[in-house]
């Protein structure tokens, strides 16, 4: 029994930090914002004690910050934060795809033109919220064909932590045109087994939602 119960604690843990973690990541709190405990549990349907063990590993993740008297404050990614994120991308990235143009196999590079080409009916009909899942999902096949766990995971952290700059990005229908045209340069360079090209290609890439982030922000006024 004692058993069980831990496991379903752990289970409501996990559920209210993983619940927690993406809506601030994807921007539905803003820095600064308290995060009430009583609504969370409310909305969550779980105790006091799962939310405030999400709350610190929150603050070890560096999204909130425990204020005695306030609870957890939202900090958040700021410009500078997104600025370091982009450039460890686009280095981190060159790697793996520049592994994945020698090691990715023919089941993998198909399972990747599938993507694109969901990708590209999605930019077609102008839905950015599946539009984002293809382009996490085009990513994280060349991760994994790059055949590096350590890239694969790094990877995979850093696309989620940039989650919101992604969907600020891809919100806009000429930089969703865009990124698909750069998937497909990526693609051809990974058929042509060419790693020096994969990797401009997805340096450019990355580049360019960069900047696409900085126009966006500063036409919006936010801070990321």
């Amino acid at each position: 029994m004692q058993t069980e119960a831990a496991s379903l604690h752990g289970h409501r843990r996990e559920r209210a930090y993983e619940h927690l973690r993406d809506d601030i990541l994807a921007g539905r709190y803003r820095n600064g914002e308290s995060l009430t405990e009583a609504r969370i549990c409310q909305d969550l349907g779980v105790s006091r004690t799962p939310v405030r063990e999400a709350f610190c590993q929150l603050e070890l993740d560096g999204l909130v910050r425990m204020i005695p008297n306030k609870g957890a404050v939202v900090t958040g990614f700021g410009t500078h934060d997104m600025d370091d994120m982009f450039q460890i991308r686009m280095m981190v990235e060159g790697i793996a795809v520049r592994r994945a143009a020698e090691a990715m196999t023919d089941s993998e590079l198909e399972l990747l033109e599938a993507a694109l080409l969901e990708e590209e009916e999605m930019t077609r009909r102008g839905d950015t919220e599946a539009l984002q899942r293809v382009d996490s999902r085009f990513h994280e096949i060349l991760f994994r064909g790059s055949g590096s766990r350590v890239l694969q995971t790094l990877l995979s952290a850093l696309h989620l932590h940039s989650r919101q700059a992604r969907s600020l990005s891809l919100s806009s229908g000429t930089r969703a045109r865009e990124s698909l045209e750069e998937h497909r340069r990526i693609l051809e360079a990974l058929k042509r087994r060419d790693p020096v090209l994969a990797q401009q290609e997805m340096e450019r890439h990355v580049g360019n939602a960069a900047a696409n982030y900085h126009r966006s922000t500063q036409n919006g006024g936010n801070e990321g």
